[in-house]
């Protein structure tokens, strides 16, 4: 299940990332309606995982293997946080570039 997890959540990201860029004015031009949709949806279906591996997590057994089960967990949970902080940022109109600034000459 673990490994499901993984894998959904990396397609979603990479989805996420590649659609982020785009929107950006200063990489890919601008945004469309469309673009917007396509990455609402994309942020859902990371919440929908997020809230299932949430469940997960809280149902493992209080065992070595469940303890060790819920700390293989965070990774992911961590870079999904991520995603949804960025995401609400750029929502405010805050730009949460990801670390980046742009360096002008005087």
């Amino acid at each position: 299940k673990l490994n499901s997890y993984f894998r959904r959540s990396s397609e979603l990201l990479r989805h996420f990332f590649g659609i982020r860029d785009s929107l950006d004015p200063n990489v890919g031009g601008g945004c469309s309606e469309a673009d917007l949709q396509k990455l609402n949806k994309i942020v859902k279906g990371m919440e929908k995982i997020y809230r299932e591996m949430e469940t997960v997590r809280k149902s493992l057994p209080q065992s070595k293997l469940g303890e060790a089960m819920r700390k293989m967990c965070v990774p992911i949970m961590d870079q999904l946080d991520l995603a949804f902080k960025l995401h609400r940022e750029n929502a405010s109109g805050r730009s949460g570039g990801g670390g980046f600034v742009t360096v002008e000459e005087l």
